[in-house]
């Protein structure tokens, strides 16, 4: 029998760290998954199971330590209410995202395009919440208003 081989397992590989990372669901099973062979294979060491599953071995032991607490696999999800708040409302996004749609200078800023610096000058008029200029770059990408190279300007109304 003939061996099978994954063309461009690189790139393929790639995607699916992407996509366990990214999906809330997916990073659920993966931890499952790690743990189901754990338990099958008693004598694997974190460590051996880490390397296999392109996985942390800290990790593993942190997960087996949870499940080993709570005796519920379920407190493997990913739980709400981790990272920083943003300061910004709802409405605040909603007023950013319509802004962003008009030239800058329709909304009283002095430039060509919009990027996080102009973004943030933005926000500290409208709201006076200061914002830095990544936190900015990142709410453009969001909505869909990255800065492009040869992104062409947008002529005001």
């Amino acid at each position: 029998m003939q061996k099978t081989v994954l063309l461009n397992k690189n790139t393929i590989k790639s995607e699916i760290e992407v996509y366990l990372k990214s999906n809330e669901e997916a990073r659920f099973i993966h931890r499952l998954q790690v743990l189901h062979y754990i338990a099958d294979n008693e004598q694997t060491s974190c460590e051996v199971a880490g390397k296999l599953f392109n996985t942390s071995s800290k990790a593993i032991l942190n997960w087996m330590n949870k499940v080993n607490e709570t005796g519920d696999i379920q407190s493997l999800r990913d739980q709400p209410g981790k990272g920083r708040k943003t300061q910004l409302t709802e409405k605040d996004l909603q007023t950013i995202e319509q802004s962003l749609k008009k030239h800058p200078t329709t909304v009283g800023i002095s430039a060509d395009i919009w990027n996080g610096k102009t973004l943030a000058e933005y926000v500290l008029k409208k709201t006076g919440i200061k914002l830095q200029e990544r936190q900015c770059q990142r709410i453009l990408q969001k909505m869909g208003s990255a800065n492009k190279k040869g992104r062409p300007k947008i002529r005001p109304e």
